[in-house]
Protein backbone atom coordinates (compact mmCIF):
# COMPACT_ATOMS: atom_id res chain seq x y z
CA UNK A 1 0.00 0.00 0.00
CA UNK A 2 1.40 3.37 -1.16
CA UNK A 3 1.17 6.95 0.18
CA UNK A 4 -0.80 9.61 -1.82
CA UNK A 5 2.04 11.02 -3.29
CA UNK A 6 2.82 14.90 -5.18
CA UNK A 7 5.33 15.46 -7.50
CA UNK A 8 6.25 19.25 -8.13
CA UNK A 9 8.38 20.69 -11.16
CA UNK A 10 9.01 24.09 -11.98
CA UNK A 11 10.66 26.45 -14.45
CA UNK A 12 10.57 29.40 -15.85
CA UNK A 13 9.18 30.36 -19.46
CA UNK A 14 12.58 30.19 -21.32
CA UNK A 15 12.89 27.07 -19.34
CA UNK A 16 15.56 27.92 -16.88
CA UNK A 17 14.76 26.43 -12.99
CA UNK A 18 13.70 29.73 -11.04
CA UNK A 19 16.60 31.66 -8.91
CA UNK A 20 13.95 32.60 -5.92
CA UNK A 21 12.39 29.69 -4.06
CA UNK A 22 8.42 29.24 -5.01
CA UNK A 23 5.38 29.54 -2.95
CA UNK A 24 3.57 26.87 -3.05
CA UNK A 25 -0.61 27.44 -2.42
CA UNK A 26 -3.01 24.60 -2.46
CA UNK A 27 -5.55 25.01 -4.98
CA UNK A 28 -8.85 22.77 -4.63
CA UNK A 29 -9.78 20.64 -7.10
CA UNK A 30 -6.80 20.81 -9.68
CA UNK A 31 -5.42 16.94 -10.36
CA UNK A 32 -3.21 17.78 -12.92
CA UNK A 33 -1.67 20.90 -15.09
CA UNK A 34 -0.11 23.71 -14.50
CA UNK A 35 -0.83 26.33 -12.07
CA UNK A 36 0.95 30.35 -12.30
CA UNK A 37 2.54 31.00 -8.90
CA UNK A 38 2.22 35.07 -8.40
CA UNK A 39 4.44 36.14 -11.38
CA UNK A 40 7.01 34.22 -12.46
CA UNK A 41 7.23 30.43 -12.94
CA UNK A 42 4.56 27.23 -13.44
CA UNK A 43 4.29 24.53 -11.06
CA UNK A 44 3.55 21.19 -12.35
CA UNK A 45 1.52 19.51 -10.21
CA UNK A 46 1.18 15.58 -10.89
CA UNK A 47 -0.51 13.78 -8.23
CA UNK A 48 -0.70 9.97 -8.15
CA UNK A 49 -2.52 8.80 -5.78
CA UNK A 50 -2.16 4.91 -5.29
CA UNK A 51 -5.19 3.13 -4.63
CA UNK A 52 -5.75 0.52 -1.56
CA UNK A 53 -7.16 -2.75 -3.20
CA UNK A 54 -9.67 -4.22 -1.05
CA UNK A 55 -10.79 -7.89 -1.50
CA UNK A 56 -14.60 -8.07 0.65
CA UNK A 57 -15.04 -11.95 2.04
CA UNK A 58 -18.56 -11.97 3.09
CA UNK A 59 -21.47 -14.28 1.81
CA UNK A 60 -24.67 -11.69 2.07
CA UNK A 61 -24.91 -9.92 -1.20
CA UNK A 62 -26.42 -7.05 0.14
CA UNK A 63 -23.46 -6.39 2.63
CA UNK A 64 -21.46 -6.52 -0.43
CA UNK A 65 -23.51 -3.86 -2.10
CA UNK A 66 -23.06 -1.87 0.76
CA UNK A 67 -19.12 -2.27 0.99
CA UNK A 68 -18.86 -1.27 -2.65
CA UNK A 69 -21.29 1.65 -2.53
CA UNK A 70 -19.45 3.32 0.97
CA UNK A 71 -15.97 2.74 -1.11
CA UNK A 72 -16.92 4.28 -4.21
CA UNK A 73 -17.20 7.67 -2.35
CA UNK A 74 -13.70 7.62 -1.78
CA UNK A 75 -11.05 7.22 -4.65
CA UNK A 76 -8.45 5.82 -2.39
CA UNK A 77 -10.04 2.30 -1.93
CA UNK A 78 -11.04 -0.24 -5.17
CA UNK A 79 -12.89 -3.02 -4.55
CA UNK A 80 -10.59 -6.05 -6.25
CA UNK A 81 -13.32 -8.95 -5.27
CA UNK A 82 -15.60 -10.23 -3.88
CA UNK A 83 -15.89 -14.14 -2.12
CA UNK A 84 -18.50 -15.66 -0.54
CA UNK A 85 -16.65 -18.30 1.48
CA UNK A 86 -13.24 -19.26 3.07
CA UNK A 87 -11.44 -21.37 0.26
CA UNK A 88 -11.89 -19.37 -2.55
CA UNK A 89 -10.74 -16.12 -0.35
CA UNK A 90 -7.31 -18.36 0.43
CA UNK A 91 -7.46 -19.06 -3.31
CA UNK A 92 -7.79 -14.82 -4.55
CA UNK A 93 -5.36 -13.52 -1.82
CA UNK A 94 -2.83 -15.03 -3.11
CA UNK A 95 -4.02 -14.55 -6.96
CA UNK A 96 -5.21 -10.24 -6.03
CA UNK A 97 -2.74 -10.29 -3.47
CA UNK A 98 -4.91 -7.34 -1.92
CA UNK A 99 -3.58 -4.50 0.54
CA UNK A 100 -6.68 -5.04 2.95
CA UNK A 101 -9.39 -7.97 3.71
CA UNK A 102 -12.87 -7.56 4.67
CA UNK A 103 -13.36 -10.08 6.51
CA UNK A 104 -16.65 -11.68 7.55
CA UNK A 105 -16.76 -14.17 10.66
CA UNK A 106 -19.19 -16.56 9.78
CA UNK A 107 -18.41 -17.97 6.66
CA UNK A 108 -20.22 -21.10 5.00
CA UNK A 109 -17.17 -23.10 5.12
CA UNK A 110 -14.92 -22.08 7.66
CA UNK A 111 -15.05 -19.15 10.33
CA UNK A 112 -12.77 -15.90 9.33
CA UNK A 113 -10.69 -16.50 12.24
CA UNK A 114 -9.20 -20.06 10.61
CA UNK A 115 -9.52 -18.51 7.07
CA UNK A 116 -7.26 -15.00 9.19
CA UNK A 117 -4.80 -17.33 9.67
CA UNK A 118 -4.24 -18.97 6.43
CA UNK A 119 -4.66 -15.26 4.83
CA UNK A 120 -1.19 -14.43 6.83
CA UNK A 121 0.18 -17.29 5.74
CA UNK A 122 0.15 -16.03 2.49
CA UNK A 123 0.28 -12.57 2.66
CA UNK A 124 1.31 -11.23 5.98
CA UNK A 125 1.82 -7.51 4.23
CA UNK A 126 -2.04 -7.49 4.07
CA UNK A 127 -3.95 -5.83 6.51
CA UNK A 128 -7.32 -7.80 7.91
CA UNK A 129 -10.74 -5.89 9.29
CA UNK A 130 -13.14 -7.86 10.52
CA UNK A 131 -16.43 -6.66 9.77
CA UNK A 132 -19.36 -9.23 10.91
CA UNK A 133 -22.41 -9.75 13.40
CA UNK A 134 -20.09 -12.47 15.68
CA UNK A 135 -18.69 -9.63 17.92
CA UNK A 136 -18.01 -12.14 20.72
CA UNK A 137 -15.27 -10.64 23.05
CA UNK A 138 -13.47 -14.49 22.42
CA UNK A 139 -13.77 -13.19 18.58
CA UNK A 140 -12.60 -9.98 18.91
CA UNK A 141 -9.29 -11.13 21.09
CA UNK A 142 -8.67 -14.11 18.67
CA UNK A 143 -8.73 -11.12 15.98
CA UNK A 144 -5.86 -9.33 16.98
CA UNK A 145 -4.00 -12.17 18.37
CA UNK A 146 -3.97 -13.14 14.33
CA UNK A 147 -2.74 -9.75 13.60
CA UNK A 148 -5.59 -8.07 12.57
CA UNK A 149 -6.25 -4.48 12.53
CA UNK A 150 -9.79 -4.16 12.96
CA UNK A 151 -12.70 -5.22 14.23
CA UNK A 152 -16.24 -4.43 13.59
CA UNK A 153 -19.53 -4.63 14.28
CA UNK A 154 -21.65 -5.11 11.01
CA UNK A 155 -24.21 -2.74 12.67
CA UNK A 156 -21.65 0.17 12.73
CA UNK A 157 -21.67 -0.06 8.76
CA UNK A 158 -21.17 4.05 9.51
CA UNK A 159 -17.63 3.75 10.44
CA UNK A 160 -16.24 1.72 7.84
CA UNK A 161 -14.13 4.42 6.13
CA UNK A 162 -12.98 5.52 8.88
CA UNK A 163 -11.98 1.91 10.21
CA UNK A 164 -10.06 1.93 6.82
CA UNK A 165 -8.86 4.90 7.05
CA UNK A 166 -7.20 4.46 10.58
CA UNK A 167 -5.45 0.75 9.10
CA UNK A 168 -4.22 2.34 6.30
CA UNK A 169 -2.01 4.26 9.50
CA UNK A 170 -0.76 1.60 11.16
CA UNK A 171 -3.25 2.04 14.00
CA UNK A 172 -5.93 -0.17 15.48
CA UNK A 173 -9.87 0.30 14.95
CA UNK A 174 -12.53 -1.16 16.92
CA UNK A 175 -15.91 -0.18 15.93
CA UNK A 176 -18.17 2.41 18.52
CA UNK A 177 -20.38 -0.47 19.81
CA UNK A 178 -17.75 -2.93 20.43
CA UNK A 179 -15.32 -0.46 22.40
CA UNK A 180 -18.33 0.13 24.66
CA UNK A 181 -18.87 -3.02 25.22
CA UNK A 182 -15.02 -3.62 26.42
CA UNK A 183 -15.47 -0.13 28.53
CA UNK A 184 -17.92 -1.79 30.64
CA UNK A 185 -17.07 -5.38 30.53
CA UNK A 186 -19.98 -7.04 29.07
CA UNK A 187 -20.80 -9.05 25.58
CA UNK A 188 -22.12 -6.74 22.37
CA UNK A 189 -25.99 -7.17 22.58
CA UNK A 190 -27.14 -9.22 19.32
CA UNK A 191 -30.04 -7.20 18.06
Amino acid sequence: MAQFQIFLTSRTESGKKPSAPIKVRYYKGISRGQVPIFGSPRIHLVWRITVVRVLVVDDFAPWQEFVTSALQSDPQYEVVGFVSDGATAITECKRLKPDLILLDIGLPDYDGITVAKQIRRVLPESDIVFFTQHTSMDYVQAAFELGARGFMDKRDGRELLEALNTVRKHRHFVSKRLNEATETGSEVDQD
